[in-house]
C-alpha cells in the first residue's frame, strides 16, 4: 500500500489520518512506527518505507481541503469552513466553539503541541488572523484532525510558481543574465524580510495594547 499522511494525530487517537493512494480514499491508519505528517510511505511485506514518489504532496492536500478536485473519497471525513464572520472560542481543554456552539476537539499533534506550549490566547489569535482569508477544518464526528488555511495555500502556490520561474531562468538565460536575476531576487527577498519584520513589530505592538 502506498499512502500519504494527511494528519498526524496525538498518541491517544486510534491512528493517523492517511490518503490511501491506491484507492484514493481517506482513512484512519495505525502504524507500528511513528509517521510524519505530509510524508508519503509504502508498505511492502509489512515493511514501512518513507518514499518520494510525488503521488501526493502538501499543495494537493490544501487544494483538496479547499475543494480543488483531486477525486478523493472522503469516507465520512469532512472539510468544514470557518470564515471572518464566525465567532470562535477555545477553552483550556482544547475544545473549539463556533458561534457559541460546541464544534470539536483538536487532535492534530502539531496543533495540540502548539496549544500546550503557547496557550489558549496565541492559538485563538492564530485562528482569528487566518479566518479573514478562510479556514478549513478536517473533521469527523467531534474531532478536528487538521487546520488548513487559505493563506498557507496561497503561500505554497506562490513558492511553487517562484521555484518554476527560477528554474526557467537558469535553463534559458545566459550565465551573466542569471547572475543579474539572482541579484535582483536576493534584493527582493531582503525587501520581503524587512516587510515581514515590520509586520511582526506592528503585531507585537497591537498585542501590547
Amino acid at each position: 500500500m502506498d499512502f500519504y499522511v494527511l494528519a498526524k494525530c496525538v498518541d491517544s487517537e486510534k491512528g493517523d489520518i492517511i490518503i490511501d493512494l491506491s484507492d484514493k480514499v481517506i482513512k484512519i491508519y495505525k502504524a507500528l512506527y511513528q509517521l510524519k505528517e505530509d510524508q508519503e510511505y509504502q508498505i511492502n511485506e509489512d515493511v514501512l518505507t518513507a518514499t518520494n514518489y510525488f503521488q501526493w504532496d502538501v499543495i494537493k492536500s490544501y487544494e483538496l481541503a479547499f475543494g480543488r478536485g483531486q477525486n478523493v473519497n472522503k469516507n465520512g471525513f469532512r472539510f468544514l469552513s470557518i470564515n471572518e464572520r464566525d465567532s470562535v472560542r477555545i477553552d483550556n481543554n482544547g475544545l473549539l466553539y463556533i458561534n457559541n456552539l460546541f464544534f470539536g476537539k483538536f487532535v492534530n499533534k502539531k496543533e495540540v503541541d502548539f496549544f500546550q506550549s503557547e496557550g489558549v490566547h496565541k492559538f485563538k489569535l492564530k485562528l482569528e488572523s487566518s479566518k479573514k482569508e478562510g479556514i478549513k477544518l478536517l473533521v469527523k464526528g467531534k474531532k478536528i484532525y487538521r487546520i488548513f488555511t487559505r493563506s498557507k495555500l496561497k503561500s505554497l502556490q506562490e513558492d511553487l510558481l517562484y521555484g518554476q520561474n527560477l528554474l526557467e531562468l537558469i535553463e534559458e538565460k545566459p550565465i551573466v543574465d542569471v547572475k543579474k536575476q539572482m541579484d535582483r531576487i536576493e534584493a527582493d527577498l531582503k525587501q520581503a524580510k524587512d516587510l515581514i519584520l515590520r509586520a511582526i513589530d506592528t503585531l507585537t505592538e497591537i498585542k501590547r495594547n
